[in-house]
């Protein structure tokens, strides 16, 4: 009896088993291939759907659709930058203390990720210090940004000095991986922060250290010129370039006020220029909060430089920051009267920002009437303030 047949039979039944085997593993993995890639493609539709309602203002749907992406079950996929979005969208929110604190939680927790690169470190730190900027709130930023390792670290190295250690952060950032905004928000502190005060110029600086601190101001400078004209020719967003020309137009206008290099006209052309991109930007929060310190930053700037003279420029300037006040669409978050009411409490007495207000609201009545409805006193609106210009 030939056995070869049945041996035949046998060695095909095996070849069609492995080949099943094989398909349903081929069929398998492709299975999860598409799976997966959907999964992807949800997650980036998500997260760019999250973005558009994000620059149109509608902070809680671009919250639902963020976290719709974060929840996604993706293991290899960097979700830093959806998550500092997240963390932009709940600190705009703003519908009460705790959705700021949700936001700087994210951001901190991004920074102590041994997983996140630099980059998204770096965007992170910068975000915590822009937060600062947008609302001078140092009650909050001493609470929730310093209270916790690493940072409690960073504000106790400036003897609990919020403002330095905010430029300590950007100097972190920077470390991790350099950003026009950061070197020019480093520049700005030095120029405001350290060389003015509620008197003008800082007069408990010797001469040597303001030097110094022009030395850094300009290097500061230096370095974001550098890194902004790469971003130019790289087409980053207006929003990008809106903040930058503005931080840029505060350093021209510190080194100005100590005679330190730029025109008058060239520190007007950087606050102009700021203007018109922010007016045509996409991105709500620019066109709706950045614009109006800006304004502020501008106009102060004439009063401090021209005085009397220069009040129906400083109107011009200021009026639409006056207005915006009406505009409903601003008080879906409400920097810009943070702002203002945190820079007349007791702790800002000698701070620039707050003779920046006084000086707007010794030539512009409505501008003082505005301060008033936030809270500052007769008192405060009283203090005597002597524009630089003027000064002997």
């Amino acid at each position: 009896m030939n056995i070869y047949p049945k041996k035949l039979v046998l060695i095909i039944i095996g070849l069609a088993a492995v080949f099943a085997i094989s398909a349903g593993v081929y069929f398998a993995y492709n299975k999860n291939i598409k799976d997966k890639q959907n999964i992807q493609q949800k997650f980036q539709q998500n997260v760019e759907m999250g973005n558009t309602l994000f620059k149109e203002g509608d902070f809680a749907q671009s919250i639902v659709k963020l976290e719709e992406a974060l929840n996604l079950n993706l293991d290899d996929i960097n979700k830093n930058n959806a998550k500092i979005n997240l963390a932009n969208s709940y600190f705009y929110k703003n519908k009460d203390e705790d959705d700021r604190i949700k936001a700087v939680l994210i951001l901190k927790q991004i920074v102590n990720d041994l997983n996140a690169t630099n980059n998204n470190k770096a965007n992170a730190l910068r975000t915590l210090g822009d937060y600062y900027q947008r609302t001078i709130n140092v009650d909050f930023s001493r609470r929730y940004i310093f209270n916790s390792s690493p940072f409690d670290a960073v504000l106790k190295n400036t003897n609990n000095d919020i403002e330095a250690a905010i430029k300590n952060l950007y100097e972190w950032s920077n470390g991790l991986q350099p950003k026009a905004i950061a070197y020019y928000r480093l520049g700005a502190w030095h120029c405001c922060s350290a060389l003015l005060s509620i008197e003008g110029k800082n007069p408990r600086l010797s001469a040597e250290t303001v030097k110094e601190y022009i030395i850094i101001i300009k290097e500061m400078l230096r370095q974001g010129d550098k890194l902004l004209a790469s971003n130019i020719q790289n087409n980053v967003s207006k929003n990008i370039l809106s903040q930058a020309y503005s931080l840029r137009a505060r350093i021209l206008a510190g080194l100005y006020t100590y005679n330190a290099g730029p025109l008058k006209e060239e520190v007007e052309q950087n606050y102009q220029k700021a203007l018109d991109l922010f007016k045509d930007s996409d991105n709500y929060i620019s066109r709706k909060h950045s614009m109006l310190t800006t304004r502020f930053q501008y106009a102060a700037f004439i009063a401090e430089f021209e005085g009397k003279n220069g009040t129906s420029k400083i109107k011009s300037i200021i009026e639409p920051a006056i207005s915006g006040f009406n505009d409903s669409e601003i008080k879906k978050a409400d920097f810009y009267d943070n702002f203002l009411r945190n820079i007349s409490k007791p702790e800002m007495n000698f701070h620039y920002r707050k003779r920046r207000a006084l000086l707007i609201a010794k030539y512009i009545p409505e501008f003082k009437d505005l301060l008033k409805q936030l809270g500052w006193t007769d008192e405060q609106l009283n203090t005597k303030i002597t524009p630089i210009g003027e000064q002997k």
